[in-house]
């Protein structure tokens, strides 16, 4: 069977990593709707700077291309989503259908 990880990073600020702190979280991107909703969040959790300057300390699930230490691919992160839906959509149609 093939496991597939969901595409999540890991997010603190270049201002707390300069000095000395990795506070941060970890984020599930296909929580969010939409690009403006996870960077909203980001700023959200980082709310205690005036002006966050994100950084992806960490990330899960992605291609190594696709995310990186200040940049996330969302077009990856839509087809990520689109795959999922579409994956769980044949498998129900199937589970319906094999029942007896």
């Amino acid at each position: 069977m093939h496991t597939v990880t969901t595409p999540a990073v890991y997010v603190g600020t270049y201002h707390k990593y300069n000095c000395g702190s990795l506070a941060g979280q970890w984020l599930d991107v296909t929580d969010f709707d939409d690009e403006a909703e996870f960077y909203a969040a980001c700023r959200a959790l980082h709310a205690d700077e005036a002006e966050p300057e994100l950084m992806f300390q960490d990330n899960e699930g992605f291609p190594s291309d696709m995310a990186s230490e200040c940049h996330i691919n969302w077009a990856f992160v839509e087809a990520f989503k689109s795959a999922e839906e579409n994956h769980q959509a044949v498998v129900g149609g199937l589970y319906r259908r094999l029942r007896f």
